[in-house]
């Protein structure tokens, strides 16, 4: 079994604006529950560096406060990453 240590959670909202945040272990199970029912992705990050790069959620906030806004160019990492192999448990296929 392998530890998750960040979990990005990240998806388009209504109007189409980027947002991600990453979240700790302890956190990890919430927001892939919340991330699901917003209709956003989640990716497990083995690499810190992007991990530290987002800003933390919070899983009790609620719209921005849940996951915040990013650049396009940071989102745009984190589907590059997705796309490379991994599911939306952190799992590679």
């Amino acid at each position: 079994m392998t530890c998750i240590t960040y979990v990005a959670v990240f998806g388009l909202d209504g109007n189409g604006r980027p947002h991600a945040a990453c979240f700790a272990e302890h956190d990890a199970a919430l927001a892939i529950k919340a991330a699901h029912a917003l209709g956003y992705r989640t990716l497990q990050l083995p690499d810190a560096k992007l991990a530290h790069e987002l800003r933390l959620g919070n899983v009790f906030g609620r719209g921005p406060a849940f996951v915040p806004r990013v650049s396009r160019a940071r989102f745009e990492r984190l589907l590059v990453g997705a796309e490379a192999g991994v599911d939306d448990t952190g799992v590679r296929r």
